[in-house]
């Protein structure tokens, strides 16, 4: 957080992944009304606005009274819910076009799934050597760790940073996305 992206993709010789929801893509609006929908069937509170921009949404869904079982079919119906509405979900031309121009190798790895990712890159997904999707919540650092050394994890994520920090993955949070600012300061990134 706070540095140059396009310094770091065109003069770093490295491998950069990159999480596709809140990096690649703008999904929150969908992942919030997502997380409502989920919360609203199990009949448990729903999300405020100012909560959502507020707590990461890990954060969120602990703070519910559900068990391990209940809080993994809640992810299920956000799933589920976010690939209905996948034609909302709106690509970042803007950094996408920065990363055509990278000339080192780029990936996807997210827990978005993968045939989502395809569909809102539709022609940009070529710039990218692997798109791996349907990543666990808090396993990436298990999919990780299987990039070569020298990679760097771009996210939007504290629950990413934390993974690559299990594994010692160069991390970087954007200024875009899920998490604020401050909230990807905390966890500690590059």
């Amino acid at each position: 957080v706070g540095f140059s992206i396009y310094n770091l993709l065109m003069n770093t010789e490295k491998t950069f992944i990159f999480d596709f929801d809140g990096v690649l893509a703008d999904s929150e609006e969908v992942l919030f009304e997502a997380l409502n929908y989920a919360l609203k069937i199990f009949h448990l509170e729903e999300i405020t606005i100012d909560d959502f921009n507020k707590y990461s949404k890990m954060e969120l869904l602990s703070m519910r009274p559900v068990g391990k079982v209940k809080f993994y079919l809640l992810i299920l119906v956000a799933r589920s819910y976010m690939k209905s509405q996948n034609f909302r979900i709106k690509k970042n031309q803007l950094f996408i076009d920065i990363i055509k121009s990278c000339p080192y190798p780029c990936y996807i790895v997210s827990s978005n799934a993968k045939e989502n990712i395809k569909s809102v890159l539709q022609s940009d997904q070529v710039h990218f050597k692997s798109i791996k999707g349907g990543i666990s919540l808090y396993g990436k650092d298990k999919v990780l760790k299987n990039y070569p050394k020298n990679s760097i994890y771009i996210t939007d994520e504290v629950r990413d940073i934390i993974s690559c920090q299990k594994i010692d993955m160069e991390v970087y949070g954007v200024s875009w996305g899920v998490d604020s600012v401050e909230k990807l300061k905390s966890a500690s990134p590059s």
